[in-house]
This record gives structure tokens, sequence and C-alpha cells, in this order.
């Protein structure tokens, strides 16, 4: 191991004097090396031997024991560490862009589908005495009733609804045009609950608001609707 904790020691004056990290990330990007290290010492005993097997190896061999969160991280450091063996002219070439991260969508973990029953529960844990919780059990429901993704959801205005007519004007998003849609009784019923409650006088006149501060308001953001089904998810 002498080999490798000499490019160690290295590696972490490196991180210090020339890159200058801060004393936590530092410690992150040590703590995922020594992983990386012990299993390639193993295999090989000289760093001029690693090739891109090694680096696939050990990603396919992580993944399973990791998070989407902790891959990322480890991914990070094992592209810094490739760039450094390049630059001490350890390596003839840089590894580092065949360091693949996985990828991570906001709602990944919600399921595609959903029985009657489970949409029943799902709802049923949004507080509805609440505002806030009349607003997101609207926004569920054109979500599970409709189909509509959350920047859709976002994205509707007051005069996009016509409750006595029973349409929905949905505006375009991510490239795609404008479409009407009829709404049901799963979808209309929450809104009409919802907008009881909704605050008037601003001039913000998006259908979901959020409060900012203690006074002003202004629209729901998709990353923070996706934050509010996380969080309703959690609790089902």
């Amino acid at each position: 191991m002498s080999a490798w904790n000499r490019i160690r020691s290295e590696f972490k004056r490196f991180l210090e004097q020339d890159r200058g990290v801060s004393a936590q990330t530092l410690r992150l990007h040590l703590f995922y090396l020594d992983g990386w290290v012990a299993w390639l010492w193993r295999r090989i005993r000289d760093a001029k031997q690693l090739r891109p097997q090694h680096i696939d190896a050990y990603l396919a061999a992580q993944r399973p024991r990791r998070g989407g969160s902790s891959l990322r991280a480890l991914a990070g450091t094992l592209r810094v560490f490739l760039r450094f063996l390049r630059l001490r002219g350890i390596l003839s070439r840089d590894l580092s862009a065949l360091v693949v991260a996985p990828r991570e969508y906001a709602l990944q973990h919600v399921p595609r589908f959903l029985t009657a029953d489970q949409v029943r529960a799902l709802l049923a844990r949004i507080d509805s005495s609440m505002p806030v919780g009349l607003r997101d059990q609207a926004m569920v429901a054109l979500m599970l009733g409709l189909g509509l993704r959350r920047c859709e959801v976002a994205a509707l205005r007051l005069n996009d609804l016509d409750l006595r007519a029973g349409g929905l004007r949905v505006p375009p998003a991510k490239g795609a045009h404008a479409r009407s849609t009829a709404l049901t009784p799963f979808e209309a019923e929450p809104i009409q609950s919802y907008l009881r409650i909704r605050p008037s006088g601003g001039t913000d006149d998006r259908l979901f608001l959020r409060l900012v501060g203690r006074r002003r308001l202004e629209g729901i953001s998709p990353s923070q609707i996706s934050y509010r089904i996380r969080r309703t998810l959690r609790a089902a």
C-alpha cells in the first residue's frame, strides 16, 4: 500500500494547496478515495495500471450499496482524483470522463401507477383543515386525475379554469401546445374547496399560491410541488 499511500498524501496536498477545498470537502474526498484505493489495491499495485474497466467495475459494485446522492459524491471524487493522476503524469490520458454519475429526477420515487385505494389513502393523508392542505389536495387531484405534470400545475392561472362549464385549459409546457380538458368531480371538488380559501387581492393570478414571508403571495414552483408530494408520500 506504500505507493498508494504516497499518492493519497500527494492528492491531499493537491486538494489543500492547489484546489483550496474546505476541510469538510477534503474529508469527503478522502473518505470516498480510501474506499476506492482499498478496492484497487486488491487488484493492481501501481496506479499506472489503472484501466477503464476498474472504474466501471467499482461503480457497478457500489450502486446496490449506495443511494443516489452518495453515488454522485463518489463519482465527483473519482473524477477529481483521475484528473489529478493525469496532471501528475501517472496516467497517460484523462479517464475522468468515464465516470458516469446516476441521474436523479425530482419525482423518480413516486409510483407510476396507484390503485383507487392508494389514491384515497394518499389524499386522506393531506390535512384538509389547513389552507395549504386544501391547496395540496387540489394539486394532487389534478396530477392524479388528469395526468398533469408539475410544471403544468405550476403554470395554471385563474382564467384557465372554468368550473361552470367543467373545463380546464392546460398551458403549453416543454414545447407542447395548450390543450383543453374536462374536469370530473374528482378534480373539481378539491379545486372548489381550495378556491374558497385562496387569498385574493394579490397581483399574481396563478391558480396555486404560496405565502412568502408574512404577506407576499406568489405562485408555487414546480420544485415546491415536488417537495409537497414527496412529503405527502412519506407520510402515507
